[in-house]
């Protein structure tokens, strides 16, 4: 039996899939969530356990997300993209998602993704590898700096610069444990050790520029 968790905050999906699910007798609805914190909470990281999210799937309490850990990138997650365009995929890939279908796919191939992350295997739909294929460099650039969410990419760049936790916690409005929650997933999507391998990382890689604030620059040379 295949445990399937239904994530997402429009009631008709939700509806839509339980009534699917329903036809299936090899599955059945486990939990309904509503938002990303309750489906971080989902233990969808064993086998016969998917969580299928419709992107995108909000925070209920933006300043306090924390993405998916990257310790639990490989949960079975299926994400249903709206649109199939570029910027959906590439969120559904820093997801960690084990399938990405679109909205038009048929119920039989929404099953089959299904079934085949549910035992660990991989599921992305032709349209979705057409577009891949079709957008290459998009896609290409994939690289861990790039897999970083914008929340990531402003701690990253604070770090990088000898921010302190507590000031960084400030600066962002959110608490220092969700800062070092963020910074340890950073730490491991670049694969560094400490915050001077971060520092070398940022200086290899050109990024310095980056983290330049340019409204401050331009009000120095007032």
């Amino acid at each position: 039996m295949i445990n399937v968790m239904v994530g997402s905050s429009v009631f008709a999906f939700r509806e839509g899939m339980k009534s699917l699910l329903s036809r299936h007798r090899d599955m059945k609805v486990a939990y309904e969530v509503t938002c990303m914190e309750e489906a971080m909470a989902c233990d969808c990281s064993k086998k016969n356990q998917v969580l299928v999210a419709i992107a995108p799937l909000h925070f209920k309490e933006e300043n306090e997300a924390c993405e998916f850990p990257v310790s639990t990138e490989r949960r079975h997650l299926v994400v249903v993209t709206l649109d199939g365009k570029v910027a959906e995929v590439q969120e559904a890939i820093k997801m960690g998602a084990r399938g990405i279908i679109t909205k038009s796919c048929s119920e039989e191939r929404i099953f089959q993704a299904i079934r085949m992350v549910a035992v660990g295997k991989l599921y992305v739909a032709q349209e979705i590898s057409t577009l891949i294929a079709s957008s290459i460099k998009a896609f290409s650039s994939l690289s861990p700096l790039v897999r970083l969410t914008r929340r990531e990419m402003e701690i990253l760049k604070r770090v990088a610069i000898g921010r302190r936790m507590s000031t960084i916690s400030g600066e962002l409005g959110i608490s220092c444990k969700t800062v070092s929650a963020h910074k340890a997933n950073i730490m491991e999507k670049l694969a560094l050790d400490s915050d001077s391998e971060l520092v070398l990382y940022a200086m290899k890689h050109d990024l310095f520029d980056l983290f330049v604030d340019h409204s401050k620059r331009k009000q120095s040379h007032m």
